[in-house]
């Protein structure tokens, strides 16, 4: 279980109380790099403007990292004057183990890439040739009831959802129409954002996570340099000179150096370095990187000893922010709540992904069972890789450099067991599972006798199946259950599977020697083997709950630790 909860925030819920334009507002469509009339066409590459995942983030450090060092005890409570707007959704069904949340506190973070005002003035453009605002960060933050850690999971600006049908979202008025803008599949997350305003990324956001968010805010390109500014600039240390093929120069030598708030905007902007040759990803590790950064300085006694520079840092924060369920007593008993955090405790981890879509769309298509497993490590307050001083175990979590030494060992003799087999476990419909191609993944077989191996090997490779006979072999099920059990982005695979051995359940684990382990249940019975469903087609199928002190995490994470000062 989840260690003892402490007092949660009570979650508000404020209507928009802003005139005129809001700071962040309408998103240009993502579908292209729509050109302005009379516009240079670098400036219409920005392609619905930049990830600004240093500046949402950001947010987060003025929130946990503040309240983590007790500074707000010593600032205003007059400081918070960020505007209202309608975000949460408290009792979306999607919402998942709400009973392991309890004392979470959740805050999605939206960076704005708007060219009103004083925007217009960094370097970005100004209204007249960027019009409106872009959601082009979107970062889930985390923070337990322990209190014990911060993990900030970053959503690609271009990952592949199916957008719900939402209440149209007026950003000058920060009002919801009576309109409703239809549901779309295979979209891009800012689109949630574009067409239905703040409550419409909420509702994505919980689907995708399963966590409750209750707390949202929203920044923008000032606000953003007027926090690093605030702090007295930013390190951050390059191996080799950067040069943006959009932005130009941005940073002109290697080595450490220290940036304002313009030259900072400019560092996490940037998108087109050809020196660091992994496009977007490469900008994702330097962004967090960069925040990692800005948290140590922040803790830095030139900040934490200088309260007129604290009151600029949360005055700056504050000035241009939009929030929901954001109140400063609310900030203050979450202050109180985490005084021991340190900067090894604060993980930033990139949504994964498998590829980009063929559609011509080049939408990031989400590793989702990685997804999975990422959020699950969250709710039930597992060790996450690069945590400092997480231990992984294979009770705990089971990761690639932690094997589950229980499903390797297969001997060709089952022994007896004095230990009735458990009944079926406690499953769930597996959701969105589609059949793939028996050829393009490969089956271990577990079966308590040598007969029923034979048959359900010489079955599954009649029906196509590449069965490894190397690792398949004789052993005794703990469960009746037959269940196939898949690792990471292998769960269609294992619906397959299941689609051809009928009654058979599909399970999240550790299957190091095949894309999908399939273990025969302990009733002494040779399952029926029927051909498998085509590709393609959805399949109707159980999945075992996740247990509480077992999750399986994806190999290939972006992950940075608050502590790391690598260059």
């Amino acid at each position: 279980m989840k260690a003892a909860r402490t007092n949660r925030i009570e979650p508000t819920e404020s209507p928009s109380t802003a005139h005129g334009r809001l700071p962040f507002s309408i998103l240009r469509p993502p579908s292209g790099r729509a050109k302005l009339p009379g516009a240079p066409r670098k400036r219409a590459r920005w392609e619905a403007g930049s990830r600004l995942v240093a500046r949402a983030a950001v947010v987060l450090l003025a929130v946990s990292v503040l309240a983590a060092t007790g500074a707000f005890w010593g600032i205003s409570r007059g400081a918070i004057q960020g505007k209202g707007v309608l975000a949460l959704l408290l009792n979306d069904p999607n919402i998942k183990h709400p009973e392991e949340q309890k004392g979470d506190e959740n805050f999605l973070l939206i960076g704005a890439d708007t060219r009103e005002g004083d925007n217009g003035k960094l370097g970005a453009g100004d209204a007249n040739d960027v019009e409106g605002s872009r959601s082009d960060t979107i970062i889930l933050v985390n923070i337990p009831a322990s209190r014990a850690r911060v993990v900030a999971v970053s959503f690609p600006r271009d990952l592949q959802i199916d957008r719900p049908a939402c209440a149209k979202w007026n950003s000058t008025t920060g009002q919801y129409s009576t309109q409703v803008q239809p549901a779309e599949t295979h979209a891009k997350i800012n689109s949630a954002y574009m067409y239905g305003g703040p409550q419409c990324l909420v509702k994505v956001v919980q689907k995708l996570s399963g966590l409750q968010v209750n707390h949202f805010i929203g920044e923008d390109f000032e606000g953003f340099a007027d926090m690093v500014d605030a702090v007295g600039g930013v390190e951050v240390c390059s191996t080799k000179p950067l040069y943006d093929d959009e932005l130009g120069t941005v940073l002109e030598k290697a080595g450490k150096q220290t940036l304002d708030g313009q030259q900072a905007l400019q560092y996490v902007r940037a998108r087109q370095i050809e020196a660091e040759g992994t496009g977007d990803y490469g900008r994702i590790k330097r962004q967090q990187k960069f925040i990692s950064s800005l948290l140590r300085g922040m803790l830095s006694q030139k900040v934490l000893a200088n309260p007129a520079r604290l009151r600029d840092l949360l005055q700056a924060f504050t000035k241009r922010a939009v929030m929901a369920g954001v109140k400063m007593e609310d900030l203050l008993k979450l202050a109180e709540s985490m005084q021991s955090i340190q900067t090894n405790k604060v993980t930033f981890i990139t949504i994964p992904t498998t590829g980009t879509s063929e559609d011509g769309m080049n939408n990031e298509v989400p590793n989702d069972d990685g997804v999975r497993a990422i959020f699950d490590a969250i709710i039930y307050d597992k060790p996450l890789p690069g945590e400092g001083g997480a231990k992984a175990s294979s009770t705990s979590v089971v990761t690639p450099w932690t094997v589950d030494t229980t499903t390797t060992a297969r001997t060709t003799t089952a022994t007896s067991s004095s230990t009735p087999p458990a009944p079926p476990p406690e499953t769930q419909p597996a959701e969105g599972a589609k059949a793939v191609s028996v050829k393009g993944f490969t089956v271990q077989v577990v079966a308590p006798s040598s007969t029923i191996l034979y048959k359900v090997v010489q079955a599954l490779s009649k029906q196509g199946f590449k069965v490894d006979m190397t690792s398949s072999g004789v052993a005794h099920s703990d469960t009746v259950a037959t269940i196939a059990r898949f690792s990471p982005a292998s769960r269609d695979a294992a619906a397959t599977v299941a689609s051809s051995v009928p009654g058979t359940l599909i399970e999240l684990g550790s299957t190091p020697n095949a894309d999908v382990e399939l273990v025969i249940g302990a009733s002494g019975e040779i399952p029926a083997i029927a051909a498998p469903a085509q590709p393609g087609a959805p399949i109707v199928v159980s999945e075992v709950k996740a247990v509480d002190g077992v999750v399986v995490l994806p190999e290939n994470l972006t992950v940075t630790n608050g502590a790391d000062t690598t260059c």
